[in-house]
């Protein structure tokens, strides 16, 4: 049940005063009826004010203000003529809730003990007024403190959040970052005076990252290979060049890659002058005879 601050705030410390008019009572009364929660707050704040009430001792008014008191009832009577008489029929205790049970120790009620029962002082009264407002209050700020502490873990949950988003983020567009500038070294092949160069391409069809040029020098004949993005290499394994010739696979030399993937390999070997494609394989340390079937990751026709 919705919590009704008007209720709790400002009628509960009077209902375990017993301060509360006939109307108030019925409405705090049909309230709680609902809403267990808030009928064990009022159970609470009646037991701290039986509490408080139990440590006021009584005062006995001193044998002169008896004295004094019984003097001006005795002139009213001579002006008026009206006995005094007491009640024979003390007034119908008001119903209580089922869920407050309601100490001796209020009983008769609070107006009652300051009118005509034992006399309790006005300090008492007061501090019990304060005592009561005072935990209504703290009730109120404790569930304002409960409700910001759960806004503060749920927005430090969304930082973190946050923060793991953007460490993503940061490192997909470094691994860009990278890709992009090695792209841009091996087009930049493609310009340069005095040679001819041709690009190879992924040949698995899983790893379009990777990229690799073929230049070669028209005055010398010199062919460096370049590669960018190429997985790492497993310990006890290398990257293998080769020219192809018909059908026939020539090594042209084992090279390895720097931490991105990148790396620089000058063909090596006794080539042929003229060959059909180029290709990079992986394969065991120190190279084969022979490119290991399954393991070609490079593969693009010469010029």
């Amino acid at each position: 049940m919705e919590r009704n601050q008007r209720i709790e705030d400002e009628l509960f410390p009077f209902y375990a005063l017993d301060a509360l008019t006939i109307e108030e009572r019925d409405e705090v009364d049909g309230y709680i009826a609902g809403n267990p929660e808030a009928a064990a707050r009022l159970a609470a704040l009646t037991r701290a004010a039986a509490d408080l009430v139990a440590t006021t001792a009584p005062v006995t008014p001193s044998p002169a203000v008896k004295a004094g008191l019984m003097a001006r009832v005795q002139a009213d009577v001579a002006r008026t003529g009206t006995p005094v008489t007491a009640s024979t029929a003390p007034p119908a205790p008001r119903p209580t809730h089922p869920a407050i049970s309601r100490p001796a120790a209020l009983k008769p009620s609070w107006r009652e003990r300051l009118g005509f029962g034992r006399f309790v002082p006005a300090l008492a009264a007061f501090a019990l007024v304060a005592f009561i407002l005072s935990a209504a209050a703290a009730l109120r700020l404790s569930r304002q403190v409960d409700e910001l502490q759960a806004q503060i873990v749920a927005l430090e949950a969304g930082d973190d959040v946050m923060q793991t988003r953007l460490s993503a983020l940061e490192s997909e567009n470094e691994t860009l970052r990278r890709e992009l500038s090695a792209r841009e070294d091996l087009l930049a092949e493609f310009n340069r005076p005095g040679s001819v160069t041709v690009a190879i391409g992924d040949a698995t069809g899983n790893l379009p990252g990777m990229a690799a040029t073929l230049t070669t020098e028209i005055a010398t004949g010199a062919a460096t290979l370049r590669v960018a993005n190429m997985p790492p290499l497993e310990p006890g394994t290398t990257y293998q060049a080769w020219v192809i010739v018909g059908s026939t696979p020539v090594s042209a030399g084992t090279f390895s890659v720097d931490s991105n993937g990148n790396g620089t390999h000058v063909l090596s070997g006794d080539l042929p002058a003229d060959f059909d494609a180029v290709g990079v394989s992986l394969e065991p340390q120190g190279g084969s005879a022979a490119p290991t079937p399954g393991n070609i990751l490079l593969l693009g026709q010469s010029f």
